[in-house]
């Protein structure tokens, strides 16, 4: 319970601390808008910008799942072909 309440302290003052920040004209609002922007933002645009992050994480999932099996499944079988054993870390005969 006391590890939540500082998450959650941790998080509602970096919030803040955005806000204040964005607010104050030290950041380009281009670039670093203000949390309550960003809110507006996204309530104006709603069900489009939710299709689209839906969209991307669906790419982005995708696209880490073949990387993974490309990148991990080569791996075994170019072991075992360079040591001519089955998977097992055999010194060269």
């Amino acid at each position: 319970m006391r590890v939540r309440v500082l998450q959650l302290v941790t998080v509602l003052a970096a919030l803040v601390s955005w806000e204040v920040v964005a607010r104050a004209g030290w950041v380009d609002p281009l670039f670093v808008p203000a949390p309550s922007a960003v809110a507006r933002a996204l309530l104006r645009i709603g069900g489009t910008a939710f299709a689209g992050l839906g969209d991307t994480l669906g790419k982005t999932a995708l696209a880490y799942a073949l990387s993974v099996t490309l990148g991990v499944s080569p791996r075994p079988a170019s072991s075992s072909a360079r040591y001519g054993c089955c998977g097992t870390s055999c010194p060269p005969t």
